[in-house]
C-alpha cells in the first residue's frame, strides 16, 4: 500500500467517524480539513508514491527540512506531521508496516504568541465605544474569556 493509498483510505474513514482518535472521538471536520490539506499540499505530490514500508526516518526529516528551508511556520510543519503520524499510527495499530517513520523525528517548536488581555479599565473603554445592542454580546465575550470563534451569531454579528 502506498501513503496516498493509506492517506485516502484513512480520510475516508475519518470522514465517515469510522476512524477515531486515540480517546475513541471522531475526528473534528476542521482537523480532516488541516490533515487533508497538509497531505495533499505538502505531504503526497513529494511521497505519496511510495509504499508505507519504504519511506523512513530520513525521508521523514528530510521533508521537514525541506519545509523549513521553504520557510513554513512551525505549528504548518507540526501539522503535516501530525497528518502523516496518524496514517502511520493506523497501519502500525493494524500490523501492516513494523515501524512507525514518523516516531523520534525532532519538529521545530511552534513560539508561543501571547495574546495581549486587556485590563479591566481599557475593557471598560472598549465596550463603551460599542454601540448598545453589541455590548452584552462582547462584555459577555471579554469577561469570560471566549474567543472570537466562541461567540456564534447574534443578530448576524459576530
Amino acid at each position: 500500500m502506498t501513503l496516498a493509498q493509506a492517506a485516502a483510505e484513512w480520510l475516508e474513514g475519518a470522514r465517515a467517524g469510522t476512524i477515531r482518535t486515540r480517546s475513541g472521538d471522531a475526528y473534528k471536520p476542521g482537523t480532516v480539513r488541516s490533515y487533508e490539506r497538509a497531505l495533499r499540499l505538502r505531504v503526497l505530490p513529494e511521497l505519496g508514491a511510495h509504499r508505507l514500508t519504504d519511506l523512513t526516518r530520513f525521508h521523514m526529516k528530510d521533508l521537514v527540512d525541506r519545509l523549513q528551508a521553504q520557510g513554513l511556520d512551525a505549528s504548518t510543519i507540526q501539522v503535516t506531521f501530525a497528518s502523516i503520524g496518524v496514517i502511520y499510527a493506523r497501519a502500525l495499530d493494524r500490523g501492516k508496516i513494523a515501524l512507525n517513520p514518523t516516531t523520534g523525528v525532532k519538529l521545530p517548536r511552534a513560539k508561543g504568541k501571547r495574546n495581549r488581555i486587556a485590563s479591566p479599565e481599557e475593557a471598560a473603554c472598549l465596550l463603551a465605544a460599542l454601540p448598545e445592542d453589541d455590548r452584552t454580546l462582547w462584555a459577555t465575550a471579554m469577561y469570560a474569556g471566549l474567543r472570537r470563534g466562541e461567540l456564534g451569531r447574534s443578530g448576524g454579528r459576530t
